[in-house]
């Protein structure tokens, strides 16, 4: 289904909790959830499957602090 189509029917809500998830599960300590898409991508896969599973509609990327300034900091 097209989200538009979804939408003519259905009120959509997000939330940018990503990070706050990633950091309760994290085994060791990141800059950001972003870094870990590079060095920890199961653990990214693992909590979106988990929002999935709970009845999220909208999965968005986990890529909220992915920019050359967070980055630089590595």
């Amino acid at each position: 289904m097209e989200i538009r189509d979804y939408l003519k029917e259905h009120i959509l809500l997000t939330d940018g909790a990503m990070g706050t998830y990633f950091d309760e599960l994290a085994p060791e300590h990141y800059i950001c959830s972003a870094e870990a898409n590079l060095f920890c991508p199961e653990m990214s896969l693992q909590i979106h499957r988990s929002y999935i599973e709970a009845g999220a509609r909208l999965i968005r990327s986990n890529t909220f602090s992915a920019n050359k300034n967070t980055f630089a900091k590595i």
